[in-house]
Formats: structure tokens, C-alpha cells, sequence
């Protein structure tokens, strides 16, 4: 049994974090709206995806604490 990257609720968390729309994060990730929807409801979240969502989480923290 192998531990999941991201979660679906996880994933949900990161983008509303990044107060992003489904369609914002989409638009910044390269993949549909569509597919973020799929994430946030539980299908299957790539390495590389959540370590894109959580590059722009770190990226976010870092502009607002002025890094």
C-alpha cells in the first residue's frame, strides 16, 4: 500500500489558499478546469501535480512575507 502525494481535500485547500477559481488554478497549471475539478473530487493527484500546486503555495508565502 503506497501514501497518496496530495489529497483530494488537500489539493481543494492549496487552490483556495491561493484564493484561485477551478478555472484560475487550471489556467495556471496548463490542464482544464475540468481537470482540477476531477482532483478536488478524488481522482488520482501526480507528483508532478501536487508539487506544481505546492510550488505556487510556497510561492505565495514567500511574495507575502516579501522573500
Amino acid at each position: 500500500m503506497t501514501q497518496e502525494t496530495m489529497t483530494a481535500a488537500e489539493y481543494k485547500a492549496a487552490r483556495e489558499k491561493l484564493n484561485l477559481t477551478q478555472a484560475g488554478l487550471a489556467a495556471l497549471l496548463g490542464v482544464t478546469r475540468e481537470t482540477v475539478t476531477r482532483r478536488e473530487q478524488g481522482a488520482k493527484i501526480t507528483d508532478e501535480a501536487a508539487l506544481a500546486i505546492a510550488s505556487l503555495v510556497a510561492a505565495r508565502v514567500d511574495e507575502s512575507e516579501g522573500i
